[in-house]
């Protein structure tokens, strides 16, 4: 019985230690684009969808074979990968005390990396197996994740990948309810777009109904961080700052600077900010000649 025992466990340790060999090499095949190898590995067991440490330091988070392949840009693994069992979307349930589960979050890890990448194939490979262009929970957007891969397209001014998104559901606004009482709707990719002085990004987004003006319950969003008219111009990107004035931009938002005890929370206008930090003469003629007036208020 003993021995019978000591056997097993000598198998069973061979048996990990095996698969997590062929899981290692799997992962240097993938990194090195070594297909031939990466096929051989699958037949002889190893795990597609193992995560593993990039380095000894762990500076990464550890990835899958699949988001390897998508950073670097090689379809013909991530096709290959895929047709064995790769998942294209991870899946995190949350419970309650009671084992409940009570939110699901989907996401497309692989995707996003090869949107950062600016992999256009990838991601049209990708999707083509059900990736999840945005992040969920409970089916709807989350709101919350920042791992968007429409963010990142739209930070790099990728109008292909953007393109590539959008049509395939992608939503441009983000919407959230707080405290099923006040319900906020802003474009994070657009701001970001304009923060960047992506002019052509800025008007994809906006065909496709990217909210100009952040609203909370569709009043003016005081508070909000996503102003794509202050950010673009803050950036001193009188371009895009003409296109959004063109689109419906309020030339005279306002926005809060927090303050300390000494220093009240002050509301200012955009006019009122440029002048006070001496930026952009060309864009603050800009807005005088749409009309902004200069302002300040102690809130």
């Amino acid at each position: 019985m003993k021995y019978t025992t000591y056997l097993f466990l000598v198998l069973f340790t061979l048996s990990v230690t095996c698969t997590a060999a062929h899981g290692s090499r799997l992962a240097d095949a993938v990194k090195s684009g070594n297909i031939k190898r990466v096929n051989q590995l699958i037949k002889q067991g190893a795990d597609v969808n193992e995560k593993y440490e990039l380095d000894h330091r762990r500076l990464h988070s550890p990835r899958t074979p699949l988001e390897l392949a998508a950073e670097s840009g090689n379809t013909d693994i991530a096709r290959l990968l895929l047709k064995n069992g790769a998942k294209v979307n991870q899946t995190h349930d949350v419970q309650n005390d009671s084992g409940i589960i009570i939110s699901t979050y989907v996401s497309s890890p692989s995707l996003f990396i090869a949107a950062i990448k600016g992999h256009l194939e990838m991601c049209r490979l990708l999707i083509s197996y059900g990736a999840s262009v945005d992040p969920t929970r409970n089916g709807k957007p989350d709101p919350y994740s920042l791992k968007k891969p429409l963010l990142e397209a739209a930070k790099s001014g990728n109008t292909d990948i953007a393109s590539l998104l959008l049509k395939n559901g992608a939503k441009v606004n983000r919407i959230m309810i707080v405290d099923y009482r006040s319900t906020y709707v802003s474009s994070p990719s657009l701001s970001t777009a304009a923060r960047h002085g992506h002019l052509e990004m800025c008007k994809l987004l906006i065909s496709y109904g990217a909210n100009i003006n952040p609203t909370k319950s569709g009043k003016p969003d005081l508070y909000s961080y996503e102003k794509t008219l202050w950010v673009a111009a803050e950036g001193g990107h009188l371009e895009v700052c003409k296109f959004l004035i063109e689109k419906g931009a309020n030339v005279n938002v306002e926005r809060t600077i927090e303050g300390n005890w000494v220093q009240p929370v002050e509301k200012m206008s955009l006019l009122f900010y440029l002048k006070k930090a001496s930026l952009s003469p060309e864009v603050i003629n800009l807005l005088i000649e749409n009309g902004a007036i200069e302002h300040r208020a102690d809130i």
